[in-house]
């Protein structure tokens, strides 16, 4: 779900952002992709921002992401490539290396 990263200043203090395989168009992930991605600011970003007592959620402005929604088990549970091809619960949420040639984003997610 969240992934650990070393603080900038090399500190022992760390932070979290949430793990980019599962939430892709999450605005809580640790970088941002590209300007033709649509980011969700979801009820679980709102809820771990709440959480850090800096801020007061207005869960009625949360959006539903769509990466991954509908996928199924695999999607979460299994590998995103599987020997070099697509996998039918990853299809429209990855690609391989051959098929992102042509697209600006890398792929095409349609």
């Amino acid at each position: 779900l969240a992934d650990p990263l070393p603080h900038p200043d090399n500190s022992e203090c760390s932070f979290f952002h949430l793990n980019l395989r599962y939430h892709f168009d999450e605005d809580m992930t640790p970088i941002a992709t590209n300007e033709d991605s649509a980011y969700a600011i979801s009820p679980l970003s709102l809820a771990l921002l709440e959480d850090s007592s800096w801020y007061k959620a207005n869960f009625r402005a949360a959006t539903t992401p769509t990466f991954g929604r509908g996928a199924g088990c695999g999607f979460v549970e299994d590998d995103c490539i599987l020997k070099g091809k697509v996998p039918d619960y990853s299809l429209g949420f990855f690609c391989s290396s051959h098929e992102a040639l042509g697209a600006r984003s890398g792929c095409d997610y349609t």
